[in-house]
């Protein structure tokens, strides 16, 4: 419910395509990509090497969530024409 209400005022912000509205979009994704990069280490540390044993299901939703994390961060820092 909080993401499909994120995504319902996301779209209302930025619906007017504006050079600003895309910078401060782009910033605000890389926040997200960011925070997911954040998740995404410490599911894979605490899964690894928190426990006593691996945690294999957590591990590979952890590297997930690394994945899209910098594919995101990736793909908006990429020069724009």
């Amino acid at each position: 419910m909080v993401a499909v209400v994120g995504l319902l005022a996301y779209n209302r912000v930025f619906a007017v395509e504006t050079r600003a509205n895309r910078r401060l979009a782009r910033q605000i994704m890389i926040g997200v990509y960011t925070l997911l990069l954040a998740l995404g280490a410490w599911y894979f540390y605490s899964s690894t090497f928190r426990g006593e044993a691996v945690v294999y299901r957590t591990m590979v939703q952890a590297v997930i969530m690394l994945v899209i994390g910098a594919g995101g961060i990736a793909v908006s820092m990429r020069e724009r024409n």
